[in-house]
């Protein structure tokens, strides 16, 4: 849900949707993270690779809204560095429960459990197309352990 914060914030202040550098940042430090949690550093790069990649469609679905429908385009919106510790907290949050999951990414279930916890999710936030497709992106990769 940060990727609406970050939208908003790129739309006022101009900045590209895509910014590699902060990509790789994020990437490396949940490597380090997923180092010192003895987690699978390739399953966690790939989960992060996953949320980025959720974070800009959702992102570059906004900005192509906001370029048809100018009265619904932000006015304000968090600095982008506020935004970013909250994204480095919720990290810190996914990798927690990473850890506590194990077992269950690597079960031929996962994937179920995957999908019925989306379906659960988007039902119980009322979520859009736009954030539904976000989601999914941002767990397609999540069952990959197995």
């Amino acid at each position: 849900m940060t990727a609406d914060q970050v939208a908003a914030s790129k739309w006022i202040s101009g900045k590209p949707i895509e910014d590699s550098a902060r990509e790789e940042q994020v990437l490396e430090a949940m490597n380090a993270e997923a180092q010192r949690l003895h987690l699978d550093q390739a399953v966690v790069r790939q989960i992060f690779k996953d949320q980025i990649e959720a974070n800009k469609l959702v992102q570059q679905g906004l900005h192509d809204r906001w370029k048809d429908y100018p009265q619904e385009r932000p006015d304000s919106a968090p600095d982008l560095d506020h935004i970013r510790d909250e994204i480095n907290r919720a990290n810190t949050a996914i990798l927690t429960a990473l850890q506590e999951s194990q077992s269950i990414l690597r079960t031929p279930l996962c994937p179920t459990l995957r999908d019925n916890s989306t379906d659960s999710l988007v039902h119980d936030q009322h979520l859009n197309n736009l954030h539904t497709q976000g989601l999914q992106r941002a767990l397609s990769g999540m069952c990959s352990a197995q």
